[in-house]
């Protein structure tokens, strides 16, 4: 079974933030009708990741594309 998130920042795993300026890719046709683990769960009232709850990850690696080093976007004033 993966890790859940709480035992990833545990570990001091990293976590990944991804910009980019150029266009988003299309979604896949294939998966247009797929849903989440959560949709269901909530459309029965229930939780179906009891064990995996949000936190707030400290070890963020921002990845950014389409600005230079020394540009600065508006979320990192």
């Amino acid at each position: 079974m993966p890790p859940v998130a709480k035992e990833c920042t545990k570990a001091d795993l990293p976590w990944f933030e991804y910009y980019s300026d150029g266009k988003a890719p299309e979604g896949s046709e294939k998966l247009i009708n797929l849903k989440s683990v959560a949709n269901p769960g909530s459309e029965k009232k229930d939780v179906p990741l009891p064990e995996n709850e949000p936190l707030n990850p400290g070890n963020v690696v921002k990845i950014i594309r389409g600005i230079s080093k020394e540009q600065v976007r508006e979320g990192d004033l």
